[in-house]
């Protein structure tokens, strides 16, 4: 499921939890089920733009040296999974 099916699945419940005031054990099982596809979907996304800067990096990188420093960051990116504002 993509996060925008996901967005409006959560919207309705959010709507039908407000209409009836309280938060049903179904309701419940719902919000939890869809928070755990929210989890699954994102996380697929990741890997997938993660898998797509690296063949990108590669040919730009196949093309031109890295610096010691490049090489320094690109490592940390790897390990960590992280954005370069975190690294800096």
């Amino acid at each position: 499921m993509d996060l925008k099916a996901i967005q409006k699945q959560l919207k309705k419940l959010h709507e039908k939890i407000k209409q009836q005031g309280h938060l049903s054990d179904g309701d419940e099982r719902e919000l939890k089920s869809l928070m755990q596809e929210t989890l699954f979907t994102a996380s697929s996304e990741i890997d997938n733009i993660q898998h797509r800067l690296k063949i990108q990096m590669a040919c730009n990188t196949s093309h031109q040296t890295l610096t010691t420093e490049q090489i320094a960051r690109l490592s940390i990116v790897e390990k960590t999974g992280t954005g370069s504002n975190l690294i800096h």
